[in-house]
């Protein structure tokens, strides 16, 4: 049987779905796009062991990503600030909760 012959919407839709789901598109946004009900995009998901992926939650997912480029690039927590425009207290913080290492401070005499 083809995958497009499929009653099932996870295998008969899975690249749209991962590719929907990917850009960050709500439930509702996705069954509209393929033409389905609500539930059958959540049923579809779940089955494809895919997280619901919000706008703000890709968004962070880049802002993470940036953190861990600019400390593998030796930034420590203050030049990262001052590249994001962020406090020092508030980059450590985030690097500490997601466990991204970052450079010593060289302290100055």
């Amino acid at each position: 049987m083809n995958r497009k012959d499929s009653k099932n919407p996870a295998v008969k839709y899975r690249e749209e779905l991962i590719l929907l789901n990917g850009k960050g598109k709500n439930i509702r946004e996705i069954a509209f796009e393929l033409d389905l009900d609500d539930s059958d995009v959540i049923k579809a998901l779940n089955e494809l062991n895919l997280s619901f992926k919000t706008a703000s939650l890709l968004k962070l997912e880049a802002y993470r990503n940036k953190l861990r480029l600019f400390a593998s690039q030796g930034y420590n927590a203050s030049d990262i600030a001052r590249e994001l425009g962020k406090t020092r207290a508030s980059i450590v913080r985030y690097c500490r909760l997601y466990d991204i290492a970052l450079p010593k401070e060289k302290i100055s005499p």
